[in-house]
């Protein structure tokens, strides 16, 4: 127990002489709020000054086999410490010692059917389950469940719609339905004659009618450009208490909130550490290219001298953001900024690395963190959050 104690003693020591006093820097443009943060967390009086992460327990996939479960695609923890996981084919409920308590009925696929690719689990605070699925050729459909595992409905919204933005002809790629009705979809424009392609977030009304732009990314068309920056390009949107919250890795440090009828709120600007692109970085970067059909586009890449300045993010249930950056820590993993509801930086954690390409694969619920590690995909770890 003294050696724990003298350990939160150090790091506390260590992050107080690693922070600013200053004072937070708000300004508002337009009766939108701007939080300017500064690379040092700030100091805020009855917020918490330093994470320390405790393993609780893990779900091995290997166990979970014998209830039939495939993979985890998906997955979505409940208040209870229950968590819903998708394999692909069905929805299973398992509680917090890997009991399976409830395997959903298994979804339709007609012989027909292209590949469809699993995007959203979540709950509703309906107590609705809801699961989102996209295929490439013209289907976007999110499925309802209630509690009990019964299928209560199913959306389907065409991506080769005839609706269209600006009198232009779009497919969607992700999204979900929020809790007003409304929709928040992305957009893929790719154009073959345009210099650049572009992925944006729509908010839609009930009847699918845009209601406006809330961010969106532009990469390069690989086939007309001579040079393709080698970057992931990503779009991320979350959705909680309330807020829509959306960046790109286009911007730099720059972090929108709205309210779910797309009236923006908040812009949170952070100051940042620039990384380069280190060898492990362009070696994974590169290994999404190897298939024959990149042959004519690959000697385009180029990496920049430095990285975007977030690779994605999470948010808690508490109203917290958890960027994760690109500055690796001594564990191997990557360093988080912590963004309180305010919009304030307020302190930095390492964790192993839960990140994909394009999103983390990871939730934070009841003040625990449910997460797959880049290198031990067959199970999925719980860890406590401790605030100190």
């Amino acid at each position: 127990m003294r050696k724990i104690k003298y350990f939160i003693i150090i790091l506390m020591l260590m992050n107080c002489s690693s922070r600013t006093y200053d004072r937070v820097i708000k300004n508002f443009d337009d009766s939108v709020e701007v939080v300017i943060n500064h690379v040092k967390p700030y100091y805020v009086q009855g917020e918490p000054i330093g994470l320390i992460l405790k393993k609780e327990y893990f779900f091995d996939l290997e166990i979970m086999s014998k209830n039939e479960l495939k993979k985890i695609i998906l997955f979505e923890p409940d208040k209870e410490g229950n968590i819903f996981i998708f394999d692909g084919s069905r929805i299973y409920k398992f509680d917090p010692n890997g009991n399976c308590l409830k395997k959903f009925k298994e979804i339709e696929r007609k012989k027909y059917d292209v590949a469809f690719t699993p995007k959203r689990l979540r709950i509703s605070k309906g107590n609705i389950i809801q699961l989102t699925e996209v295929s490439s050729l013209g289907e976007f459909k999110i499925y309802y469940f209630g509690m009990d595992g019964n299928l209560i409905n199913i959306k389907n919204i065409e991506i080769n719609s005839k609706r269209n933005v600006n009198n232009e002809h779009w497919i969607l790629e992700d999204g979900m339905q929020l809790e007003n009705g409304n929709y928040l979809l992305v957009r893929q424009n790719i154009r073959p004659k345009e210099d650049h392609f572009s992925s944006i977030i729509y908010l839609f009304n009930s009847e699918l009618d845009v209601i406006r732009e809330l961010d969106k990314r532009e990469y390069e068309n690989p086939l007309l450009q001579n040079k393709i920056r080698a970057v992931y390009n990503n779009y991320i949107f979350e959705v909680g208490d309330n807020k829509i919250i959306t960046g790109n890795q286009g911007e730099d440090y720059c972090i929108k909130i709205y309210d779910l009828n797309g009236v923006l709120k908040k812009k949170i600007i952070k100051e940042y550490i620039k990384v380069s692109p280190n060898e492990k970085y362009k070696k994974e970067y590169m290994e999404n290219f190897r298939a024959p059909i990149f042959d004519i586009i690959r000697d385009k890449f180029y990496f920049p001298d430095y990285l975007p300045a977030y690779h994605s993010f999470i948010s808690d249930d508490n109203g917290r953001l958890f960027v994760m950056t690109y500055e690796k820590d001594s564990n191997n993993g990557y360093i988080f900024d912590i963004i309180n509801p305010d919009g304030v930086f307020i302190c930095r954690k390492g964790i192993k690395d839960f990140s994909t390409s394009d999103r983390l694969i990871g939730k934070i619920k009841n003040n625990k963190l449910f997460c797959i590690h880049k290198d031990n995909p067959h199970k999925l770890f719980v860890y406590k959050l401790k605030w100190i």
